[in-house]
């Protein structure tokens, strides 16, 4: 971990880890030559966070990356410069949040799913495994397959996840 990183109490990290480093921004010069951009941000992890092996947390670019209360990632999970994570997320193995993402609480990411740069998942929602999401998801909602299919969870008998 970084130097950029402020955790809360009874956090845990389950194997090697990066968080804090600079994301991946780039700028293009008149020339052509790419420059990183410089990240002013940091990462706030709330209470109660448990974070799996071999995840990256990206500091913020321009704001903090915020991690919520009682947060749990699997393996190899990647949040992006700038996301905020809500209270009591799940996210699974190999999910990816993309920068400036809002995951809202209670949701839960599943196995290999990506939530592209700047969407918001709404509280209460579901993200189906090797689901590829590119647009806003509404509270109460779950996303599943490729090209994706949205639900209300009403809709949706999944007994696992308990709300």
């Amino acid at each position: 971990m970084s130097d950029n990183v402020i955790y809360g109490n009874n956090f845990k990290v389950k194997g090697p880890v990066c968080i804090g480093g600079d994301g991946f921004n780039l700028d293009r010069k008149d020339d052509g030559w790419l420059v990183e951009r410089t990240h002013y941000g940091t990462v706030i992890i709330g209470d109660d966070v448990t974070i799996g092996a071999f995840n990256n947390i990206d500091r913020g670019l321009e704001e903090n990356t915020i991690i919520g209360n009682n947060v749990k990632t699997d393996s190899m999970v990647h949040v992006g410069h700038d996301a905020k994570i809500g209270n009591s997320v799940i996210l699974s193995q190999g999910c990816t949040i993309g920068g400036h993402c809002v995951i809202g609480d209670y949701s839960v990411i599943w196995i290999g799913a990506f939530i592209h740069q700047h969407v918001k998942v709404g509280k209460n929602c579901m993200v189906g495994a090797m689901t590829y999401l590119r647009h806003d998801l509404p509270d109460d909602h779950v996303a599943y397959g490729n090209p994706v299919i949205v639900k209300h969870r009403s809709e949706i008998n999944y007994p696992w996840v308990k709300y």
